[in-house]
């Protein structure tokens, strides 16, 4: 059964009832307010217009009062092969818009969040791959230095020409 709004004109009370329609009829010429005793007046709801007409309804172009960036803007898009006839420039989306699909296609390709008349989430995107890195030579010559400083006398020959090796791979890895 639907529903059918009622509100109070002198206090603002509102009331939601489920009724058939005829129902709805007879109660709008009988309900008075709970609160404050008032006449009810019935709601009519407005449909939620979601076509692109309604959409693009008292849209400006984006340019407002520079009648100069206008047309500048029309002839730049003229010149990509872009016709704005019937469309509007949107600078949040960097786009010309002429529906709400335009809006949902460029939101799409450019993984942006929408929301309003317009909803669009977000993809979720992977982080590149962490990139290995190596350490420069001169930070390896430095430590190779610290190490043989400290801990040379105890090294072997073998151990001092493997150490640069073992310190560059030591030092170097993934970005984090």
């Amino acid at each position: 059964m639907p529903s059918y709004s009622y509100y109070c004109t002198e206090c603002g009370f509102r009331l939601e009832l489920s009724e058939s329609l005829a129902q709805a009829r007879e109660t709008r010429q009988r309900l008075r307010c709970q609160h404050c005793e008032g006449p009810m007046q019935w709601e009519f709801p407005a449909p939620a217009l979601q076509t692109n007409v309604e959409f693009m309804r008292n849209r400006d172009d984006g340019y407002g009062l520079d009648e100069r960036g206008r047309r500048r803007g029309h002839r730049r898009a003229k010149a990509a092969g872009i016709n704005t006839t019937g469309k509007f420039w949107s600078p949040q989306l960097n786009a010309w818009i002429g529906s709400r699909d335009d809006v949902r296609r460029i939101c799409r390709e450019r993984n942006l969040d929408c929301d309003g008349m317009v909803k669009v989430e977000a993809r979720e995107v992977e982080p590149p791959p962490k990139k290995p890195y190596q350490v420069a030579p001169d930070i390896v010559q430095r430590e190779v230095e610290k190490i043989t400083e400290e801990h040379g006398h105890e090294m072997t020959s073998k151990d001092l020409r493997e150490l640069p090796a073992v310190t560059q791979e030591r030092l170097s890895g993934r970005q984090d």
